[in-house]
């Protein structure tokens, strides 16, 4: 799911009297085909060889998958980046390194706008001009296309596949191979699902990345951006996952070994609000990955704060979270996130085996559904994902923690709403906007004073865990029914010897 803001226009410079010399492209070596990806997209210079070694401070990877209905965003984000570029601290080094694969059938035109190659790019990108930024052109005439000299590009007739881990794996191999960093960002952006049917993962369940020129039921996984990294870098700094419905607990404890610190939304996000043109100069100024990573949080934030997707006829009762968000998060808490595991896994036993069958019944009501509490007017919480229902984890823990009677339920949802509030697991997360003009329930994790009663100065919330089968219509209007939930044990780390999967099987497997 993605929503996405107006888009501005893309300008498409012809620019046919630069003479640059092309790499020999592997399966079209055409001197018109060459043109054509010098024309298309702008002016930008084109790699001769890729045989070079760099230093720098800071490396930002970006994986943009535009290769749907999200051309646009994926392409003005590599504007934006360029943009950033023109701004960096002297003598500070940043780096930006973009993987593109566009969309032409897909491009949102306005007006008499020309639509941009569907074909893969590989960028070095370079600082925007002021003439270049005010003529909004594609790309900078200091960006530096590789595309053509190297094989797993060209050697597909520039239309790689980004929904395949192996290439996500081969762009984190060539960027590592020229690129020595003192810290390493990756940028996964396309579309997220949420937690899905991956009977083969280690390490997580998530979908993101589907390519619609190849396979459009395909998708890269959780699980293929985990082996890609520790194949290549071991273990990155940050990884910022630009698409809805990603910052869950089973993501989260599966990223660990690969991933220091993680940028995503439990929820929704809106395209082109991760704002690099901001993010990519702030990093030139010697800022702390952990502080880079929360002004992803602050810049969004400020962004998206007035902007509501709840309807205004939605009525109380709905408990359904049609908000954005964004969330930080340390991946590198092991301790806290094994306490999670165990606390979790002793919740769900606890709700099984409780004598009190209304209190049972209350607690799997909430798991998937997660009600406003009793007369308050709050809204946020129970995301309805491509595939699943999920909870925000520590609303849900807060709710069954202050209004379940039973001893062990009630003991059991303490322990796992203290691992998510005390432990700076969540470094910073937002959710929200207005609802009939005025704020709600939203929660802001920067401003003690931001949000709504009992979620005012927490920083609990912002992670999501899955609560429950889902059955939708389709855009044909047939029903699509989830993936049978027997399974979820196989999906995770996290899911594996947890009760969570074995009180999902048996009370939230229906269709």
């Amino acid at each position: 799911m993605r929503i996405k803001l107006s888009q501005i226009g893309f300008l498409f410079l012809l620019i046919s009297t630069i003479a640059i010399t092309s790499c020999t492209l592997a399966n079209n070596g055409d001197s018109s085909y060459r043109r054509f990806r010098r024309d298309v997209i702008g002016h930008h210079e084109i790699a001769t060889n890729d045989n070079f070694t760099e230093n720098t401070d800071v490396l930002f990877m970006m994986y943009l998958d535009g290769d749907n209905n999200l051309n646009n965003v994926s392409w003005q984000n590599l504007m934006d980046a360029q943009t950033g570029l023109m701004n960096l601290e002297e003598n500070t080094k940043v780096t930006v390194i973009a993987l593109i694969d566009g969309n032409k059938e897909k491009v949102e035109e306005k007006g008499n706008t020309p639509v941009a190659s569907e074909q893969t790019f590989l960028f070095k990108l370079g600082a925007y001009t002021a003439t270049e930024y005010n003529k909004k052109y594609i790309t900078a005439a200091s960006s530096i296309d590789y595309s053509g000299c190297v094989e797993w590009i060209s050697g597909t007739y520039y239309e790689v596949d980004m929904s395949s881990g192996d290439t996500l794996y081969n762009f984190l191999n060539w960027s590592k191979k020229h690129y020595n960093a003192n810290k390493t960002i990756l940028t996964v952006q396309n579309h997220g699902g949420g937690p899905y049917n991956e009977l083969t993962s280690s390490i997580s369940s998530r979908s993101i990345c589907w390519d619609d020129t190849t396979d459009n039921n395909k998708y890269l996984s959780t699980t293929d951006v985990a082996t890609a990294i520790n194949k290549t870098f071991g273990k990155i700094d940050m990884l910022i996952e630009d698409v809805c419905l990603q910052c869950s607990i089973e993501e989260i404890y599966g990223l660990q070994d690969a991933v220091h610190y993680l940028v995503a939304s439990p929820n929704t996000t809106y395209g082109n609000t991760y704002n690099y043109d901001k993010i990519i100069p702030y990093a030139s100024k010697g800022a702390s990955i952990e502080e880079i990573g929360k002004k992803f949080i602050d810049y969004n934030y400020e962004f998206c704060k007035n902007q509501s997707l709840r309807k205004e006829n939605t009525p109380d009762s709905d408990s359904t979270c049609m908000e954005l968000s964004l969330t930080l998060v340390d991946c590198s808490k092991t301790d806290v996130l094994e306490n999670i595991k165990t606390h979790t896994s002793e919740l769900a036993d606890a709700i099984m085996n409780t004598a009190d069958n209304a209190q049972k019944q209350l607690c799997i009501n909430s798991i998937g559904q997660l009600e406003k509490n009793a007369g308050t007017n709050f809204y946020g919480f129970c995301f309805e994902a491509t595939y699943a229902y999920t909870n925000d984890l520590g609303a849900m823990a807060y709710l069954l923690s202050e209004y379940i009677e039973d001893d062990a339920i009630n003991t059991a949802a303490n322990k796992l709403f203290s691992d998510l509030n005390d432990n700076n697991l969540i470094i910073s997360a937002w959710a929200g906007g207005k609802y009939n003009d005025e704020y709600t329930n939203w929660y802001y994790t920067e401003d003690s004073n931001y949000g709504y009663g009992f979620l005012k100065g927490k920083k609990a919330w912002g992670i999501s865990i899955t609560g429950g089968r889902i059955s939708m219509q389709d855009t044909s209007g047939k029903l699509f029914v989830s993936p049978n939930l027997i399974n979820y044990r196989n999906w995770s780390n996290f899911a594996k010897d947890n009760k969570w999967a074995e009180l999902l099987v048996t009370y939230k497997n229906g269709d």
